[in-house]
């Protein structure tokens, strides 16, 4: 996702890019939550 992020920069400098990345990351850090979660248990 970030290497995406990296090869637009244009979507970084717009507050729309910016919302989509947030959206993303918080995405992968919970599904990885879950993941990491599932395993541990």
């Amino acid at each position: 996702y970030q290497y995406a992020n990296y090869t637009n920069p244009s979507y970084t400098s717009t507050g729309n890019g910016i919302l989509k990345l947030q959206l993303i990351n918080q995405r992968a850090d919970f599904s990885f939550a879950l993941i990491s979660g599932g395993i541990s248990n």
